[in-house]
C-alpha cells in the first residue's frame, strides 16, 4: 500500500519511529535498537492495522501486514508468535541467545561460553593465545568481539578488553560464518553483545554466585584419593569463588531518557 504511515512502537520504552511506505509499498527502518515493538499501519480509507514484532541482533526482522478496507473506526490486529527466526533476508551463519539464557545457563559470568553451545566450536587447547574457543576450526586469537558496536578487543591478550557483568547482557551473538562486510576485522568468530538498557519502569535485581569445596562435586581422581584403603586426601582442597552485585533501571525523562547500571564484586 503507497504512502501508508508505519509507526514502530518500543513496548518498552515507549520510543517510537515514523515512515511511509514507498510507492511499491515497502518500508524500512534501519539500525534499530534489539527489542519488542508494536508496528501500526494507518492509510486513509482503510482500518488501521497493528503487529507484534521482536527485533533481534545481527537479524533483519520483517512484517508483512494485510489491511482492510474500511473506515477509521476498524481495526486489525496481529499477534506474532515468538518463534525462532528463519533468516531468508541473511547468509550469516550464527546464534543468538537472549537475557534469559543469558542469566539461567550456567556460564560462570562469562558470555563467551555460550559459544560452546554452538555447532563447529569447540574449546581451545590450553595454553593457546585468545579467547572465546575455536570457531569454524579458526585459531581463537583470530576471534572478534563488540560490545553494542563498539570494538572490545585487547590485542595484548587477542581477547576482551573489558569484561561484562552477565545480568547486564540483553542479548549475545555469535556469528560464525559469511559475516557481512562490516565484519572484516577478523577472519574467526563475531562475538556480539547487546547490553541492557533503562525503560520506562523503575527495575533491578541482586544476584550472588558461590563455589567452593563443600558445594562442588569432588573429581573422579579426588574421588579415589578420599575412598582409597590408604586414602592420599583426607579432606577436598579448599577453594572458594563468589560473585555478588546488583543491578537498577528506569526513566530519567519517560519515553526519551532512560538509564542502567550494573556493579559486580569478585573474590576467589
Amino acid at each position: 500500500m503507497p504512502n501508508a504511515t508505519i509507526t514502530l512502537r518500543n513496548t518498552a520504552t515507549g520510543q517510537t519511529l515514523v515512515t511511509q511506505t514507498t510507492d511499491a509499498g515497502s518500508y524500512t527502518y534501519p539500525n534499530v535498537p534489539v527489542g519488542d515493538y508494536i508496528l501500526t499501519i494507518e492509510c486513509a480509507g482503510f482500518a488501521p492495522a497493528t503487529q507484534e514484532l521482536k527485533v533481534a541482533l545481527n537479524q533483519e526482522s520483517s512484517a508483512n501486514v494485510t489491511i482492510q478496507v474500511g473506515g477509521v473506526v476498524g481495526q486489525v490486529e496481529v499477534t506474532a508468535a515468538n518463534e525462532a527466526l528463519v533468516q531468508i533476508e541473511s547468509s550469516q551463519l550464527g546464534r543468538s541467545f537472549g537475557t534469559r539464557q543469558v542469566q539461567d545457563l550456567p556460564i560462570f559470568g562469562d558470555q563467551k561460553q555460550l559459544a560452546l553451545l554452538s555447532p563447529n566450536v569447540v574449546q581451545q587447547a590450553a595454553g593457546t593465545a585468545g579467547e572465546g574457543g575455536t570457531v569454524g576450526g579458526v585459531r581463537s586469537r583470530y576471534n572478534n568481539f563488540n560490545v553494542d558496536g563498539i570494538d572490545n578487543n585487547d590485542p595484548s591478550i587477542t581477547g576482551e578488553q573489558i569484561p561484562l557483568i552477565q545480568d547486564a547482557i540483553q542479548e549475545f551473538t555469535l556469528l560464525t560464518n559469511n559475516f557481512n562486510a562490516e565484519f572484516g576485522t577478523a577472519g574467526g568468530g563475531q562475538f556480539n553483545t547487546i547490553t541492557r538498557s533503562g525503560t520506562n519502569d523503575f527495575h533491578g535485581s541482586g544476584f550472588l554466585y558461590v563455589q567452593n569445596q563443600h558445594l562442588n562435586a569432588a573429581s573422579t581422581a579426588e574421588e579415589r584419593q578420599l575412598r582409597a584403603p590408604t586414602p592420599t586426601l583426607r579432606e577436598l582442597p579448599r577453594y572458594r569463588d563468589a560473585r555478588y552485585g546488583a543491578t537498577l533501571g528506569g526513566p530519567v525523562m519517560r519515553n526519551k531518557l532512560f538509564f542502567f547500571g550494573a556493579v559486580q564484586h569478585a573474590h576467589n
